[in-house]
């Protein structure tokens, strides 16, 4: 019996005395081949360590592994799947809950056996350590090389080149450096900055025009002479990026050519520092849409605009969502401005009084069956076609096994060499009905009672949540904003009612005329409801 396995190869970098993935591969199908195992696929991760499982491939064919196409994950040794004990148990219990298993070409441990789990989970052990070994000897490695203030790796700085690990001026570059310092020190925004950069033909490093940030420039302390490096770590479980302590971090003042006067550099962060304080004063506040809000115009994002009453104590007027492009000058934009108060008003008005109101569950189940009805159907109706041919195959088969009893010795060949040919189709039409399963499976099977209990679940958590709660939940129902001059535009996420398994997006826009937003007192009247509203698919 032919039983169908998967490959997984990987490799770290060039820089590693590894085996390479056609190494590994070649001796994965020479195991495989002298047992009988049936190489169906293979996965490939090139440049990516094992101690975190962020591999496309090796997600891809962790998830695959549910189609139930193959029994066996084949790999060259264990390291190459996992060097993190925690995810080789989380991914191997994954695989075993799914029916497959893994092969270690190098290690062939039975884990049905103690002793056989034993070694498995030892040599986990010796990949864990050899893996935190070789990240602590390369650490130190480099520590002694910024110690000695040498590049370490990495991005180079804009306006450096690096010549045996040592930084030199890149003369043209630096000119481009002094030019962006010089203007911001003499009060020039990051927006003027940038025009003036692209109005002289000046570009990056890759070619591509400056655009309008350049805070990172200007606060980076190279520019004076001073080397820093591991100045910053990133948490691995919340991902958010964290200043280490000074005892860990390399800094050495002068030890680096500079390209920018002291006078000049510390001038420029306190105009850094002003604008940040301005900034937080303006941001206090939090509002619901402003992640959500595109322009229809020229595409931009929304950025809120806070017009200031003039009274000397820094009260808003009015806050408004105002095209990005517009408000900074990138672009010709003619896009006017909404009062932000009205529009999240309406957006409120229809989450709670249309997307989440148990009177329209009827027509939003109807709408989402339209919608993913056609392509249910045509997966339905495949799978019909392939039951139908089968039986018809298997017919065939059986016909020809009963023709060898009365065939002449001449036509033996002919009718084994037809009846091989049956049995591949057999297979094909086996795997083609298991894809067509799991196509089918990832279909929603749902009713009215599931939009309804969906809606429930939602509308209970906007009324218990707060600014920022609201703000995710809000990401569950609705896909963008998009505003103009003529359309206000909501897409709405119809996922939100499906179960998690269907994986396809579809949506709905609802499309309202700006001046029912912006009008007060038609905004205040407003009674929204489904037969009012302007639906397009």
């Amino acid at each position: 019996m032919i039983v169908n396995a998967v490959s997984y190869a990987r490799f770290s970098s060039n820089n590693q005395r590894e085996a390479s993935i056609e190494i590994q591969q070649e001796h994965i199908y020479k195991y495989c081949k002298d047992n009988g195992i049936n190489i169906i696929k293979d996965y490939v991760d090139r440049a990516l360590s094992a101690t975190s499982d962020n591999r496309p491939q090796f997600q891809q064919m962790i998830k695959d592994a549910e189609s139930g196409l193959f029994s066996y994950v084949v790999v060259y040794n264990s390291s190459r799947f996992c060097r993190n004990i925690q995810d080789h148990l989380k991914y191997r219990a994954i695989l075993e809950a799914n029916n497959v298993k893994i092969i270690s070409v190098n290690e062939n441990f039975d884990e049905s056996t103690p002793e056989g789990d034993l070694m498995s989970n030892f040599m986990m052990s010796i990949n864990q350590y050899y893996s935190k070994d070789l990240g602590r000897k390369t650490f130190l490695g480099c520590m002694e090389t910024a110690r000695n203030g040498m590049n370490v790796g990495g991005k180079v700085l804009y306006g450096y080149d690096v010549v045996d690990q040592k930084f030199i001026i890149n003369e043209a570059e630096a000119e481009v450096v002094r030019l962006i310092f010089k203007m911001i020190s003499d009060g020039y925004t990051s927006i003027e900055v940038c025009e003036e950069l692209n109005n002289r033909g000046i570009t990056k490093r890759d070619g591509k025009p400056f655009q309008a940030k350049f805070t990172n420039m200007l606060r980076n302390r190279k520019y004076i002479g001073e080397f820093i490096w591991n100045q910053y770590k990133r948490n691995k479980i919340t991902g958010k990026v964290m200043v280490k302590a000074p005892s860990d971090v390399v800094r050495i003042p002068n030890a680096i050519p500079a390209i920018v006067d002291d006078e000049t550099f510390f001038k420029v962060q306190q105009l850094l520092d002003g604008r940040e304080r301005r900034k937080k004063r303006v941001g206090k506040t939090d509002y619901l849409l402003q992640s959500f809000i595109i322009c229809g115009d020229c595409g931009y994002g929304i950025s809120v605009d806070c017009n200031r009453n003039g009274n000397g104590k820094g009260t808003h007027k009015r806050v408004d969502y105002r095209c990005y492009s517009k408000a900074r000058r990138r672009a010709d934009c003619n896009v006017k401005p909404y009062r932000l108060e009205y529009t999240d008003a309406y957006v409120m008005n229809i989450v709670n009084g249309v997307l989440l109101n148990e009177r329209y569950v009827k027509k939003i189940y109807k709408l989402i069956v339209e919608i993913i009805g056609k392509e249910y159907e045509r997966v339905k109706k495949q799978i019909v076609d392939n039951q139908v041919a089968q039986i018809k195959t298997n017919e065939e088969v059986k016909n020809l096994i009963n023709a060898l009893a009365e065939a002449k010795p001449i036509v033996y060949q002919e009718i084994i060499n037809e009846i091989e040919r049956l049995k591949n189709e057999q297979n094909s039409l086996e795997n083609e009905m298991k894809m067509l399963k799991v196509e089918l499976k990832e279909h929603p099977i749902f009713s009215e009672e599931t939009v309804l209990r969906r809606i429930l679940e939602l509308k209970k958590e906007v009324k218990t949540s707060k600014t920022e709660e609201l703000r995710n939940i809000l990401r569950i129902l609705i896909k963008k904003i998009i505003i103009s001059n003529e359309e206000f535009i909501i897409k709405v996420n119809l996922n939100a009612y499906l179960p998690k398994t269907y994986t396809k997006s579809i949506e709905l826009m609802i499309v309202e005329d700006p001046i029912n937003i912006k009008d007060k007192k038609h905004h205040l009247d407003q009674k929204l409801n489904w037969s009012s509203l302007e639906i397009r698919v």
